[in-house]
């Protein structure tokens, strides 16, 4: 692993520590997170890339947790602030006192959903849970990997949150702070959010090393009171359909660029039937 260089404009293919997220960002390279835009239209994929992503309430735990843990409580502080017990509605006279002396830092969220959220219990919690704090302890946390696509020559970016020590091979897993970490319920989450794509990581690794990399997991970890712990590895099914889906990705990424144009509509007329869990749920009410 290297430091990036200071000589040149933009990172070559290579796997980088020490990066700040802010340089990682800025890198105009194909990235996991508009991947999925794509599936949409070329449009928001272009969109995705263009336009900086104001998170939602849930994605701005999930970023104060990952920041906290990986970063430290001193970065932490000069990131996100916490409202302090006893402050009422931000509405409020001292609320919106208080909210002005935080500055640029990001307010986490008291509650979501009417769920308590307690970042630093969460935290706790994760390395409380011994398999988790075992992946921690011999892993490097978001280093930065910069990779040239071999079939399309689209240069590619990714930044997992944490990649083992030991190897090649090397392992990668991701945090992702939800709601229900049992086992149906992430496994739910999975498909919904696309995190089967987090394959990308171990593709940009395999490119870099030469090595073959097919290990990914989860550290998975509930936002909300008793705040419980899950370690889970992704089955070689669901990252062959991860992968597959970024190959399609990739490729249309490259069709359009060369086109020059990215749609928004597919310009065509089709049909379109109810998601096939509520087209069974409706045949078994019928058929009972």
């Amino acid at each position: 692993m290297t430091s990036l260089p200071s000589d040149i404009c933009g990172p070559r293919p290579g796997i980088y520590r020490g990066i700040p997220l802010a340089d990682y960002l800025s890198w105009p390279y194909v990235s996991k997170g508009a991947l999925g835009a794509m599936g949409r239209s070329p449009g928001q994929y272009l969109h995705a890339r263009l336009t900086p992503w104001k998170g939602s309430d849930m994605a701005i735990v999930g970023s104060a947790v990952d920041c906290l843990l990986f970063d430290g409580p001193t970065t932490f502080q000069g990131r996100y602030s916490v409202r302090p017990p006893g402050l009422g509605s931000l509405a409020t006279k001292a609320g919106k006192a208080w909210k002005i002396n935080q500055g640029d830092r990001v307010i986490v969220p008291r509650a979501i959903s009417g769920n308590p959220i307690d970042v630093y219990q969460t935290v706790l919690q994760i390395y409380q849970c011994e398999p988790a704090a075992e992946i921690i302890v011999a892993s490097e946390s978001q280093i930065s990997l910069v990779w040239q696509d071999p079939e399309t020559g689209l240069m590619c970016k990714g930044r997992p949150d944490l990649v083992s020590l030991e190897g090649p091979p090397y392992d990668v897993w991701d945090l992702k702070v939800t709601l229900d970490v049992s086992m149906d319920a992430f496994a739910r989450k999975i498909a919904e959010q696309g995190w089967q794509r987090l394959v990308w990581y171990l593709d940009g690794l395999t490119e870099l090393t030469g090595e073959e990399h097919n290990a990914l997991g989860f550290i998975a970890a509930e936002r909300h009171p008793p705040f419980g712990v899950e370690v889970y590895r992704l089955g070689m099914a669901s990252m062959e359909i991860g992968r597959a889906q970024n190959r399609d990705a990739l490729d249309k990424i490259s069709y359009y660029s060369d086109l020059g144009t990215w749609p928004t509509s597919s310009n065509i007329k089709r049909t379109i039937d109810l998601p096939y869990w509520e087209l069974r749920k409706h045949e078994a009410l019928t058929n009972g």
